[in-house]
């Protein structure tokens, strides 16, 4: 089983962006969505579907891609 592990800086996010990793969103404890990043901010993190701020949800990958971060 792969861990999970929490995005939450700008270098995981571009890291995450730039190679195409589906990205679970979670939104007061309950899983939005999984996908790829769109493209990202300070404030906001846009996915195909929905657009989302930062403060507000919990960004997770399954398995560590973050090796030297």
């Amino acid at each position: 089983m792969k861990r999970y592990i929490r995005v939450v800086n700008d270098e995981q996010l571009e890291c995450c962006m730039r190679n195409q990793i589906n990205v679970d969103v979670w939104f007061k404890g309950e899983l939005e969505l999984t996908l790829p990043i769109q493209c990202f901010d300070e404030e906001t993190v846009i996915f195909k579907e929905a657009s989302y701020l930062r403060a507000n949800v919990e960004l997770r990958v399954r398995g560590n891609y973050f090796v030297g971060f």
